[in-house]
C-alpha cells in the first residue's frame, strides 16, 4: 500500500478551472441537448457525437496540455495499457484499408484523444471524485430530460417515424435510456461513498429510473433491472471474500451463459415478454444483414466508421429495412464491421482482462467506491448487446472506459487515486 501521506502532502490537487473543464467535457460527452441543434435532414450517422468540430478540438488540445502539466509520465502509463494502444491504433491505420480513409481517420484519432481525456481524468481524480463529478453531470441530465420532455423541447431522430417513448435531453429513446442505466448506477453507489448527500443521491436514482421507464427502451430497461439484482449480490461476494468470492464469480459467470443460451433458444417466448416482435423491432434482421456484410470482409474489416458512411453494402441494407440505419445495432458487430475478427479479438481479450482487474480489485478494496468498476463494465456489455457505445469517440462511456481502465491499473504509478480507496475509516464496499 502506498504512503497517502506522503502522496496526499505532493500531490498537485485539480484547479476549479481544471474542474469546470472536466465537467463541460463529461457533459458534452453525455450528448445530451445535441437534440437542440440536431439536423434531421441529414442520416444520423452523420450528426456529430459531441458538439462542433472546434469544441471538440479545443477539447483534446486543452486535454494534451493539462497532461503535461499536471500528470508527470502519463505516457508510459498510458502505453502499458496494451489493450487501449493497440485498439485505438489498429483503429487509426484501418484508414489504410478503409472504405472512407478520412472517416476512419476521423474516428480513430477521435478515439484516442477520448481514451486520453480518459487516462488524465483517472490521474488526476480518485474513483471517489470520478463518481462525485459523473453524479452533478449526469445530475443536470436528469433535469434536463425532465425539462425537455414536458414541454417538448429538442429533435430525436426518430421524429418521423412511430416510436413511443421519451428521449429527453438526447437525440434518441435508446440513448437517454442507455444514460439513465449509467446514472442509476453512478447516484447508487454515490450514496453509499457520501451520506450526507444521500437525500440528493436518492432523488437521482428514483429520477434515473422514472426516466429508463419512460424512455421505453426495451434494453435499458432490462440492463437496468439485472443490475438492482446485481448490487445485492455483490454485496454478499464482497463480504465472503476467498474462494466464496470465486465461487460467486463463477455462479454470476454460469447465470450470465444460461440467461444468454436461454434466450438464443426461446427467441418468441422472450420477444413476447417484451412485448416485441420476434424480429426485436427490425433489428433481428439488421443484425442478420450486418453478419453478412461483415463476412465480405471478415479479417479487418471497412475501417472504423466507414460501412455506414460509404459503402454499397450499408445503402442495400438501409433500402432493405426501409430508414436510415446509423449502425448495426450491436456493439460487437459494430467492432467486427469496423476493425474485422482481428479488431473484435484485440478488445475482447482486452475487455476480459478489464473485468478480471475490477474483480480483483473489488476483493482487495473493501471501499464502496471499488465496485464501480466492475459494474461499470458490466453495464457496458449490457449495453452493447442491442446498442452501440463500443469505441464511439468523444462519448461518456469509452471515456470512462479508459478511466476506469487505468484506475485499476495493478502496476500504474499513479498515486491520486489513492486518495479515495486507502483512506481509513470508510464503509467497507457494498455492505449495509
Amino acid at each position: 500500500m502506498p504512503d497517502v501521506s506522503r502522496d496526499l502532502a505532493a500531490q498537485d490537487f485539480p484547479s476549479a478551472g481544471e474542474k469546470a473543464f472536466v465537467w463541460v467535457a463529461l457533459f458534452l460527452s453525455t450528448g445530451a441537448c445535441q437534440n437542440l441543434w440536431l439536423n434531421t435532414h441529414v442520416a444520423p450517422t452523420q450528426n456529430a457525437n459531441v458538439g462542433s468540430a472546434s469544441i471538440t478540438l479545443l477539447i483534446y488540445l486543452v486535454t494534451l496540455v493539462l497532461l503535461a502539466l499536471h500528470c508527470k509520465g502519463w505516457m508510459g502509463l498510458f502505453l502499458r495499457e496494451w489493450p487501449l494502444v493497440t485498439i485505438s491504433g489498429l483503429a487509426i491505420i484501418s484508414a489504410i484499408w478503409s472504405e472512407a480513409p478520412a472517416v476512419s481517420i476521423r474516428y480513430g484519432t477521435g478515439l484516442l484523444f477520448t481514451f486520453l481525456f480518459g487516462v488524465y481524468f483517472a490521474v488526476r481524480y480518485s474513483l471517489k471524485e470520478q463518481i462525485s463529478l459523473l453524479a452533478s453531470v449526469l445530475g443536470i441530465c436528469i433535469v434536463c430530460s425532465f425539462i425537455f420532455g414536458l414541454f417538448g423541447l429538442g429533435t430525436s431522430v426518430d421524429v418521423n417515424g412511430s416510436v413511443a417513448g421519451w428521449y429527453g435531453a438526447f437525440t434518441q429513446k435508446n440513448s437517454l435510456g442507455a444514460m439513465m442505466v449509467l446514472s442509476t448506477l453512478v447516484f447508487l453507489l454515490w450514496r453509499r461513498i457520501d451520506p450526507d448527500h444521500s437525500g440528493i443521491a436518492s432523488m437521482g436514482v428514483l429520477g434515473s429510473l422514472i426516466l429508463v421507464l419512460l424512455s421505453q427502451s426495451v434494453t435499458s430497461i432490462v440492463t437496468v433491472a439485472l443490475l438492482l439484482a446485481l448490487f445485492p449480490y455483490l454485496r454478499w461476494m464482497a463480504r465472503a471474500g476467498g474462494r466464496r468470492f470465486v465461487a460467486g464469480v463463477v455462479c454470476l459467470a454460469s447465470a450470465v451463459l444460461f440467461s444468454l443460451a436461454y434466450l438464443v433458444t426461446h427467441v418468441p417466448t422472450v420477444t413476447a415478454l417484451m412485448g416485441k416482435s420476434m424480429t426485436l423491432t427490425g433489428r433481428l434482421q439488421l443484425w442478420v444483414f450486418s453478419i453478412l456484410m461483415a463476412l465480405r470482409r471478415p479479417w479487418l474489416g471497412y475501417g472504423l466508421g466507414a460501412f455506414w458512411m460509404n459503402d454499397e453494402g450499408a445503402v442495400r441494407i438501409q433500402r432493405a429495412l426501409g430508414w436510415p440505419v446509423p449502425h448495426s445495432h450491436n456493439g460487437f458487430l459494430e467492432i467486427w464491421l469496423g476493425l474485422g475478427v482481428c479488431g473484435l479479438v484485440v478488445f475482447l481479450c482486452g475487455f476480459t482482462l478489464y473485468v478480471w482487474r475490477s474483480l480483483r480489485f473489488l476483493l482487495r478494496n473493501p471501499f464502496p467506491e471499488a465496485a464501480w468498476p466492475f459494474l461499470f463494465f458490466m453495464v457496458l456489455f449490457l449495453t452493447n448487446l442491442a446498442q452501440v457505445t463500443f469505441l464511439a469517440r468523444n462519448t461518456i462511456f469509452m471515456v470512462m472506459y479508459s478511466t476506469v481502465a487505468v484506475s485499476i491499473a495493478p502496476a500504474s504509478s499513479v498515486g491520486h487515486k489513492w486518495r479515495a480507496v486507502a483512506m481509513p475509516n470508510q464503509e467497507p464496499a457494498l455492505q449495509s
